[in-house]
């Protein structure tokens, strides 16, 4: 079984793993040592800069319990603490979003009821060319509007499914069974290489729409061929305790009166022929709110035409980072939904992030992508836990698979692009071990800041918080730190590897880092933050404050793929 990725660890952290997930991951982590201490890690190294959004005054009197208490629910055997694990209540469907890690639960099952949907695309739409959003207009093709789709006022519809949608890669369905005087109905269907996407909706005995908050996860799917042969996925994608099932790779979100159920395809990438130009989804639906039953659907999927519009350009490109850092472009594929980018990462240590943009043939930006983890994991009141300053990112089809240890195959997937783009690495995250640790005094501290120098940098401790109502007497430290930029191209991004110690040697487990980081008149990092953490209500006499690691952002690289889709 492989080990965990990063995602995966921080939506735990995080709680936003549905019960069934989180049961599965807590039981790999009983004994997988490499997890443990990751996780362990993590919790660490909790830290989120780079929040324009950030001020004094949006910490609220009970914004240090509230992440107190969301951080308490990870396994004891990690923390090494003694609070007895909290199992979360049953999680409904209004609760978990497409957002939260794309991976959610609803179950697997075979149907009895089989109703022929005919073609999802229109023949007119047989050549996806360009796009809308290359500044042409796509010869012979004729753009529909998104009106008469229910995706139209979806919220949180990205731009790569209301591309596909106006180029006419969507069905409307009438599909339903009834049972126990509930009707299920499966409403509109979008499929393409990347993605399939359904509309579902349940109505009562009087017509009028059930409210979804209250429907469970009481589901089965599955994905077959017309034969009835369940399709399987690549497993050395698809080998991973999160994706035990076909369930698993489906991920839902309330909208309005309906649901929107999505399944990213990316585990089938690499099998030949693995995706057939007809398939059957099946749903077999247990629970509707507090009613038991049985309704039974199955959604016939057309993915000829949408595979027709597909194209592949084979890059097989490959970068080494003076810190051995391996990145190697595989190829990018050109789907009506999305643009995706596949590449594999290899590191020897622990400096594996980067960012890249890919720019269009006038060389401007139209992508970005920064990886979320070397900003450290977001605060818990976030409420998309893991966007950074990505641009036109398709967060629900965009995920890494570990492959072995210390390689990843990463599918960044972005709004449909340009045939004709440019790779552009624009840098790497350096981490350097420092060895800061300073004493402060908190009765001084309650009076008047505390100033510390350490390494041509400045810090200032500036108030000691201590919420008296919370009984768990969650507190925080005010800080601010100037960091000198050495090299002009290297830019302090981020401190990590926090912890506190109390004056008895103690330490204090959960310390969370949350603040923004600003560029000084000077040219220096200023860095502006809170301690956030847990000291069970006791008023500590003296804090041991220390981190291990400063990351650095280097700015100085050089390394540029051109992609051009040959005109066939």
């Amino acid at each position: 079984m492989k080990c965990l990725s990063q995602q995966q660890l921080i939506a735990y952290m995080h709680d936003k793993l549905p019960t069934t997930k989180r049961e599965q991951l807590e039981k790999h982590l009983d004994h997988c040592s490499d997890c443990q201490k990751q996780l362990e890690q993590f919790v660490d190294e909790l830290v989120s800069f780079g929040d324009d959004g950030w001020t004094d005054d949006s910490f609220s009197e009970t914004f240090e319990q509230d992440i107190i208490n969301k951080i308490h629910p990870y396994p004891v055997s990690v923390l090494k603490q003694s609070v007895a694990h909290k199992i979360p209540h049953k999680m409904n469907w209004k609760k978990r979003s497409i957002d939260i890690m794309k991976k959610m639960t609803i179950t697997v099952a075979g149907l009895a009821l089989v109703v022929s949907l005919g073609t999802l695309v229109s023949p007119t739409f047989a050549t996806y060319v360009n796009g809308l959003y290359n500044g042409k207009t796509d010869i012979g093709l004729h753009v529909i509007s998104t009106k008469n789709s229910l995706f139209s006022d979806y919220k949180n519809a990205d731009e790569g499914l209301i591309h596909a949608i106006q180029k006419g890669y969507s069905k409307r369905l009438d599909l339903s069974v009834t049972d126990q005087g509930l009707t299920f109905e499966v409403k509109e269907v979008l499929a393409d290489p990347l993605r399939i996407t359904m509309i579902l909706g349940v109505k009562d005995s009087k017509g009028n729409r059930i409210d979804l908050s209250e429907l469970y996860d009481e589901e089965e799917i599955s994905l077959k061929d017309k034969k009835g042969n369940v399709l399987k996925p690549n497993q050395d994608l698809a080998n991973n305790p999160l994706y035990e099932q076909e369930s698993d790779f489906w991920a839902h979100d309330i909208h309005g009166d309906y649901i929107v159920l999505e399944r990213a395809l990316f585990d089938f990438y690499g099998k030949e022929k693995a995706l057939p130009d007809e398939m059957n989804v099946e749903l077999n639906v247990k629970k509707l709110g507090e009613t038991n039953g049985n309704w039974k659907i199955q959604v016939p999927i057309e993915m000829k035409k949408a595979k027709e519009a597909t194209k592949t350009k084979k890059i097989n490109q490959e970068y080494t980072s003076p810190q051995g850092l391996k990145i190697s472009l595989k190829e990018v594929v050109f789907a009506p939904s999305g643009t995706q980018l596949i590449m594999d990462t290899t590191a020897k240590g622990e400096d594996k992030e980067f960012t890249y943009e890919l720019a269009d043939e006038q060389g401007k930006n139209t992508t970005a992508w920064e990886s979320p983890y070397f900003r450290g994991a977001p605060p818990v009141d976030k409420p998309r836990p893991y966007e950074s300053s990505n641009k036109n990112v398709i967060d629900s089809l965009t995920e890494s698979i570990s492959l072995a240890e210390g390689s990843d195959r990463w599918f960044h997937t972005f709004t449909p692009t340009s045939e004709k783009m440019t790779f552009k690495l624009t840098s790497l995250i350096i981490g350097e071990a420092v060895n800061f640790q300073t004493k402060l005094n908190i009765e001084k501290l309650q009076k008047e800041p505390i100033k510390v120098e350490g390494q041509g940098n400045l810090f200032r401790f500036t108030k000691f918080n201590q919420d008296e109502k919370a009984a768990k007497g969650g507190s925080s430290i005010d800080f601010e730190a100037v960091f000198s930029q050495d090299v002009p191209s290297q830019e302090v991004i981020n401190v990590s590897g926090w912890k506190l110690k109390d004056e008895t040697g103690k330490r204090i487990i959960g310390v969370f880092p949350s603040g923004k980081t600003t560029i000084t008149p000077e040219g220096n990092v200023q860095l502006q933050g809170k301690l956030i953490f847990d000291n069970g209500g006791k008023l500590p006499k003296e804090l041991t404050v220390t981190y291990d690691k400063v990351l650095k952002q280097n700015h100085d690289v050089q390394w540029e793929v051109p992609i051009h889709l040959e005109k066939k």
